[in-house]
């Protein structure tokens, strides 16, 4: 009883904590973080009510105002939408998932993610309504049906929002067929990461006669000289014929995972540091544990993380924005993970004294 009223003291003191971050942002992150806000504002002022994935500025725009959200609302509105989606997160936490707070590693994560979800979210955003839909879906991580609700999350907003992560969805289900009848082993994994790049190269030259690398470039084109100068995603080299394309799309992968381009700013630092924080509670979790993180539920939320980040090598423009999207759809991984190990190792020390006892007796 006593570590339930501890939970829920901890949980509140957060929910504090975390609204007055929220509600004071504006003061305490640079304005660069909200430049999406800024465009739209603008959106929602001038444009109509329509939702198309091919517009995601106009889109965003639309459902806001559907919600009430004026171009001139004030802060406190938009920091308390993100206060309302961030608190259905961290009710997954604590009441779902029931994280051990007790752990250090897990309250720095937490920490860190309350951090830069208020830098980037706590503004009007774009990226806040898909992590509300995947948050909702996660309410029912522990149900069998986890699979429906987290699936529609994506495909409504792939549908009224962004186009491109229907390929994510793709990429999702085509891992989850093979994974049905094979294990991913590291180097399986590789081979059909490079394969669908391979695949998704020809297909966009086939139905646009255009080169996929070309995407980065044109997006860039208008960020020269601007704040997202120091972030851009560059090409390797020129983009003149489809093997030009697909090599650029694997370096751009690579990239992405290895920063290839350098550490210019302190977003690249962040981002990195967040990566490889996912990437290396995956690995802890499968190599040295031994945990099959493959099954269940938690095998939607890897995958998408992949076909999310393998996606991202053909579109993202800038680290800055790699990681708000990306940001999205992984920060539920490293707290999954380190509960899954805090479990192994909880079951590793029941065998031991189950083996101690035997022993003895």
């Amino acid at each position: 009883m006593s570590k339930i009223y501890s939970n829920l003291s901890l949980f509140f003191f957060i929910l504090l904590g975390m609204l007055l971050y929220f509600l004071s942002s504006p003061k305490i992150i640079p304005n660069r973080f909200h430049s999406d806000s800024n465009t739209i504002r603008r959106f929602i002022a001038s444009s109509g009510m329509v939702f198309s994935g091919d517009s995601s500025y106009q889109s965003t725009a639309s459902f806001y105002r559907l919600i009430g959200f004026q171009a001139d609302s004030p802060h406190v509105v938009e920091a308390s939408m993100a206060f309302v989606s961030f608190t259905i997160f961290l009710f997954f936490v604590f009441f779902i998932i029931k994280i051990n707070m007790n752990n250090f590693f897990s309250i720095v994560l937490l920490i860190f993610e309350i951090f830069v979800f208020g830098a980037y979210f706590s503004f009007v955003s774009k990226d806040l309504i898909p992590f509300t839909l995947l948050t909702v879906s996660y309410l029912f991580y522990k149900k069998s049906k986890f699979y429906i609700f987290y699936l529609s999350a994506i495909l409504v907003y792939a549908i009224f929002f962004r186009h491109y992560w229907f390929l994510a969805l793709s990429i999702l289900v085509f891992f989850l067929v093979i994974n049905k009848f094979r294990e991913i082993k590291v180097r399986l994994f590789i081979t059909i990461s490079f394969f669908i790049q391979i695949v998704s190269s020809v297909g966009y030259f086939i139905l646009t006669h255009e080169f996929i690398s070309k995407i980065k470039e044109g997006a860039n084109a208008d960020r020269i000289g601007s704040i997202f100068a120091k972030t851009i995603i560059n090409n390797w080299i020129p983009t003149t014929n489809l093997l030009t394309d697909i090599v650029n799309n694997a370096y751009c992968l690579i990239n992405l995972i290895i920063p290839l381009d350098g550490l210019a700013s302190v977003n690249e630092i962040v981002y990195y540091v967040w990566l490889y924080t996912v990437l290396a509670t995956i690995f802890v979790a499968k190599f040295k544990f031994k945990i099959d993180i493959l099954e269940g539920n938690l095998k939607y939320i890897i995958f998408f993380f992949f076909s999310f980040l393998l996606i991202q090598s053909f579109f993202e423009p800038d680290i800055g924005s790699a990681f708000r999207h990306q940001l999205v759809v992984s920060i539920p991984i490293p707290l999954l993970m380190t509960q899954k190990i805090e479990s192994s190792l909880k079951d590793i020390k029941e065998n031991e004294k189950i083996s101690l006892s035997s022993k003895i007796i």
